[in-house]
């Protein structure tokens, strides 16, 4: 018998699904970097540099400029490759990280202080306003239950 309670098949219905693919409603930037600085250590190039370089471009371009030996026809199956490195990442963060067992303390995360930069300009602030405003809220059809 297994030490670990099953836990209950829970079936729901939904309209819609929103994934997201850029870090907007869930935080991965540790799982990412994570993910990057495996791949510096790879390659023999340091993390901090490596992180800085990648951040906001594709993992396919990335690939290409950090690991210029993989082959056009090879990158598909490298890129799922290191897509599924930050999920391991990531769930080795919730399955261990700080917060993840009763009683230890929820981190505090800021991801931008451990971000090194490139350029001294590429952490200027933006000057642009936000997308959202801070109270933004889904509209009601999207959080009501389905019957």
């Amino acid at each position: 018998m297994s030490s670990q309670q099953q836990q209950p098949i829970v079936t729901f219905f939904t309209e819609a699904v929103l994934f997201d693919m850029d870090g907007t409603l869930t935080d991965s930037i540790a799982a990412v970097e994570a993910a990057w600085g495996k791949v510096a250590m790879d390659i023999g190039q340091d993390p901090a540099y490596v992180i800085a370089a990648t951040h906001g471009k594709r993992a396919v371009d990335n690939l290409a400029q950090f690991k210029p030996h993989i082959k056009a026809h090879e990158m598909d199956d490298e890129v799922t490759a290191f897509e599924e490195s930050i999920l391991f990442f990531a769930d080795a963060y919730n399955k261990f990280g700080p917060g993840s067992q009763p009683g230890s303390p929820s981190p505090t995360i800021d991801s931008g202080a451990t971000t090194p930069s490139l350029t001294p300009s590429s952490s200027a602030p933006s000057s642009r306003a936000p997308s959202r405003a801070p109270s933004f809220r889904p509209p009601d059809h999207v959080c009501r239950e389905r019957a």
